[in-house]
């Protein structure tokens, strides 16, 4: 039987950025099925998106029209705390990193760093 595809929630305000990341992840990898992608623009879409049906992965910026830092985190956290959330940003040091994986996120990465590879990866 086909195995439905990784649902990804990506959170990112930059429409430019959000159907970037959408499309690399869309894209047929040999060996793997594509992604299922919704783009949420801000944390409010967000979190209504995660109330109205799961997610595989979040995948969210960090600078939002309506929250920043680590709080947009701990926000989808707990929209979504069976949920695992990677971070995607430009904004962040090793400290924020750190302290976003110490409040529960699987991955912490740079978008001027991040490939289409490495967010099939994460």
């Amino acid at each position: 039987m086909p195995q439905s595809p990784c649902s990804v929630l990506v959170v990112e305000d930059d429409a430019d950025c959000a159907e970037l990341v959408a499309l690399g992840l869309r894209r047929p990898v040999p060996g793997r099925e594509p992604f299922s992608v919704r783009i949420a623009h801000s944390l409010s879409d967000a979190v209504a998106g995660l109330a109205a049906g799961p997610f595989s992965v979040i995948l969210s910026d960090l600078q939002l029209a309506d929250a920043s830092g680590l709080d947009a985190v701990r926000a989808l956290l707990s929209a979504a705390p069976e949920t695992p959330v990677v971070v995607f940003t430009n904004h962040g040091d090793e400290t924020l990193a750190l302290e976003a994986v110490r409040l529960g996120v699987q991955d912490f990465l740079l978008k001027t760093e991040a490939s289409e590879a490495l967010l099939h990866r994460a």
